[in-house]
């Protein structure tokens, strides 16, 4: 497992037991790990942090992570957006994902080698 120090990520969902899980599974890399339960909580640590990476989750209330995802890419918003969802049903779920505008993809539940891909792809 690479160690991230120094890099700092956030990760988004309004499932606690998911939050859990995935920060445990970041923070094992070192990397300093920021949270939130809603969009509107991404929004305000975007104002007084810059990140690494951030990962979130698609089904949310109020505003999906798709939406949230849209609108920092209309900001022209620079750093990766990992979609992390167990909206998998669809064969071309990925695909899907992808064509939205994600830069990258990680089915629930989290698997530590998908981590790892997406971390070494965009902050290696």
């Amino acid at each position: 497992m690479k160690d991230y120090t120094g890099k700092r990520v956030v990760f988004i969902d309004d499932d606690n037991m998911n939050l859990m899980i995935v920060c445990r599974k970041l923070e094992a890399r070192n990397l300093t790990v920021d949270k939130g339960y809603s969009m509107a909580e991404l929004f305000e640590l975007l104002k007084t942090n810059d990140y690494d990476m951030l990962f979130l989750d698609d089904m949310m209330p109020v505003m999906t992570g798709t939406e949230a995802m849209q609108e920092l890419k209309k900001q022209s918003y620079p750093t990766p957006i990992v979609v992390i969802t167990g909206n998998v049903e669809h064969p071309n779920a990925r695909e899907n994902y992808m064509s939205a505008g994600f830069d990258e993809f990680i089915p629930k539940p989290v698997r530590d080698e998908d981590l790892d891909r997406v971390l070494d792809m965009f902050i290696g």
